[in-house]
């Protein structure tokens, strides 16, 4: 049985019809997400594996003037989750929070691995 694996982190794109059902990353603003766990976060999707390349690169749904080669053109995985690489961006500079299921999987991931290492 092939494993589904789980989009988070891709968002619409006001010019392209087939994003639009894809969520805006303002709807995930949190400006007082507990700074522990947000880094804990970060750290997670910074160790995400390439799941697939992209002919070219994103930009950033803020317009903050990142470059587009900042945001990367990979998507990354931990075999459960797929993200962009730009995903840690939106995270760290514009406080959106994933959705709670993940925040649960990356403490459980995380605990795993601690236990592993003890």
């Amino acid at each position: 049985m092939v494993k589904k694996l789980r989009y988070i982190g891709f968002w619409i794109d006001p010019d392209d019809p087939e994003t639009q059902h894809l969520p805006d990353p303002r709807q995930f603003i949190d400006t007082g997400w507990n700074l522990r766990e947000r880094d804990q976060v970060i750290r997670y999707v910074r160790q995400g594996e390439e799941e697939d390349a992209c002919l070219g690169y994103s930009w950033c749904r803020f317009e903050c003037g990142i470059p587009n080669e900042q945001m990367g053109n990979r998507d990354l995985t931990d075999g459960d989750y797929v993200w962009p690489e730009g995903y840690v961006h939106y995270i760290e500079k514009h406080n959106v929070k994933p959705p709670e299921e993940f925040i649960e999987h990356v403490r459980r991931k995380l605990a795993e691995q601690e236990s592993k290492n003890t």
